[in-house]
């Protein structure tokens, strides 16, 4: 068999390259097939507990997807006319971005406050024509004093501001539908984009960042489509300069480079017919199938030019390299194949597709390399290195050395290992989304001003379930929100909590004339004066209706 296989490659090579073609042409097809998602569902199996908890969580209350504009005044102050005129032009203009469901700025904050027997509502910044000093002065104390504003919406200091819009993105769980998530996806950044380029030029005194979930997933198609168009296109020439400046041989370097292009078009096709999609693991299987395929036809070609620098012909020097490198080369890429599919033990199903694909590239680099390889060097033309009749090579007055001292090096080899092994230690595990991207990035840099400014753009959300209707109106439940939320604030790693009893508190507050000892704060374990909250008791009939009739006002909270 093994005869047969070389004698075909080595007296057959045309009837080989057509044959290697017409599969890789049909191979390559299926590259059509693919699509790229960045969505966060893409790290999750479909049974994975978290992901369906999340989801019946968004199936029970909304879809929270976002897109964050963070505006920051040169001044450092929010708070003043133009700024806030800013904010509320941008916010009712931000309603129109595609798939938007809402929009929240501390301008459109739907403010309640008692007058009387009456409980007014309406946006904290109603017209821009009414914008003078008494309302910037309400507004910034209302802001700054309001749980939901404030590491939300606006800062603690007051110099930054954010301007939240809530999208219904599609779910990309098929090919068509993950082809709407980035049609979808790029809409919203477009308009986002543009809207704020409009703004930027009318105010030139602002800085505008973006961030949020659908900024994050444009920016992982974004930057991985700049890594495929600079880093893969580097790498080529970085190959081609080595591979010159090792093998000094054009047909060597052309041949490698031919069999690179064809294991990466083949292996991307064939995952396009396999159903695979490209994730920010997969895009990089062709850098990891180049290095391999590299390392395949660097033995074959090596071995070639050291029988053609003893004197053989080209014939017998190929014949002599195949024979030599045939198990070594399959032993080599077995064993790394075996290795990259060890990912599918990951409960990660793209690092799992990683190494799948990996494992076929580096199989078909196998395959490409003892097939279309040795028939490309028999046909095209190749220089006759140097006779060689003494081992005076730089390399092989190496091995001659190693062999030589290999008592000496073999335990400062373990030395130098066991010292490389004792720095393994200083590894940390960091799996934070946005610092996956460098600090030189638009993304990256929005979300660390973010952080330091605002508040971090990573969020947790708790659902927590009644027994019975309208169980939330009972003061044992609104007790157990309350000290949840409180607890959940006191955490060092927690900037802001959001929840439904802020909401009550607030509401509670108004209906006894702004008495802010209805208005406990975190510290405070119980609610105030809760005989009241009696079903019989009329304030609590009150509160409900009441609550019920401004419902579409009121911003909603996910508890």
């Amino acid at each position: 068999m093994k005869h047969l296989w070389l004698n075909t490659v080595l007296n057959r090579p045309w009837l080989i390259l057509l044959i290697g073609m017409l599969l890789i042409t049909a191979a390559t097809m299926g590259g059509k097939n693919l699509y790229f998602r960045g969505d966060y569902k893409v790290f999750f199996d479909d049974d994975n507990p978290q992901l369906t908890a999340f989801e019946h969580m968004q199936s029970t209350f909304n879809k929270n997807e976002n897109a964050a504009i963070i505006i920051a005044p040169k001044s450092g102050n929010v708070f003043s006319k133009e700024t806030l005129t800013l904010i509320k032009n941008m916010t009712d203009q931000a309603w129109l971005t595609p798939n938007s469901s809402r929009v929240d700025s501390i301008t459109n904050y739907q403010h309640t406050w008692a007058q009387e027997d009456d409980l007014i509502v309406e946006d904290l910044v109603p017209d821009l024509e009414t914008i003078d000093q008494q309302t910037i002065a309400r507004a910034r104390e209302v802001a700054l004093k309001e749980p939901n504003l404030v590491k939300r919406m606006v800062s603690e200091k007051g110099h930054v501001a954010v301007i939240n819009i809530t999208v219904q993105l599609p779910d990309a769980d098929t090919p068509k539908t993950a082809l709407d998530t980035s049609i979808a996806v790029n809409d919203i950044t477009g308009f986002i984009i543009k809207m704020t380029e409009e703004y930027k030029a009318q105010y030139p005194d602002h800085d505008f960042y973006h961030t949020g979930i659908v900024f994050m997933n444009h920016s992982f198609a974004s930057e991985a489509q700049k890594d495929a168009s600079t880093l893969v296109p580097a790498m080529f020439l970085a190959i081609i300069v080595v591979l010159w400046l090792l093998l000094r041989s054009f047909t060597g370097t052309l041949s490698t480079l031919i069999i690179i292009v064809t294991t990466i078009a083949a292996t991307m096709g064939l995952s396009g017919w396999m159903g695979y999609f490209l994730s920010t693991a997969t895009v990089n299987v062709p850098t990891m199938v180049m290095t391999l395929a590299v390392a395949d036809c660097v033995h074959i070609i090596s071995s070639m030019l050291f029988a053609m620098r003893k004197g053989k012909t080209k014939i017998e020097a190929l014949d002599y390299s195949m024979k030599l490198n045939l198990m070594p080369v399959f032993i080599t890429s077995v064993t790394t194949a075996i290795g990259f599919l060890t990912l599918n033990f990951s409960d990660v199903p793209v690092l799992a597709d990683l190494g799948n694909l990996t494992a076929l590239g580096i199989m078909l680099a196998f395959a490409f390399s003892v097939t279309i390889l040795p028939a490309l060097l028999r046909i095209l033309p190749m220089r006759t290195p140097k006779l060689v009749t003494n081992n005076d090579s730089k390399m092989e007055k190496l091995a001659d050395w190693v062999i030589s001292h290999h008592k000496r090096l073999l335990p400062i080899s373990f030395i130098v290992m066991a010292a490389s092994l004792a720095f393994t230690f200083n590894n940390q595990i960091n799996d934070v989304s946005t610092e996956y991207f460098d600090q030189s990035t638009a993304f990256r840099q929005s979300t660390d001003f973010q952080q330091e400014n605002i508040s971090g753009m990573s969020t947790i959300d708790f659902a927590l379930f009644g027994q019975y209707a309208s169980q939330l109106n009972s003061p044992k439940m609104l007790n157990l929100v309350k000290q949840f939320s409180d607890w959940l604030a006191e955490q060092p790693e927690v900037d802001h909590v959001s929840s439904i009893s802020s909401t009550f508190l607030r509401l509670n507050k108004n209906m006894h004339g702004d008495n802010q000892d209805y208005y406990p704060c975190h510290r405070s374990r119980s609610w105030r004066h809760s005989t009241c909250y009696s079903m019989k008791c009329p304030c609590l009939m009150a509160w409900i209706l009441i609550t019920r009739s401004i419902s579409t006002s009121l911003p909603p909270v996910l508890p």
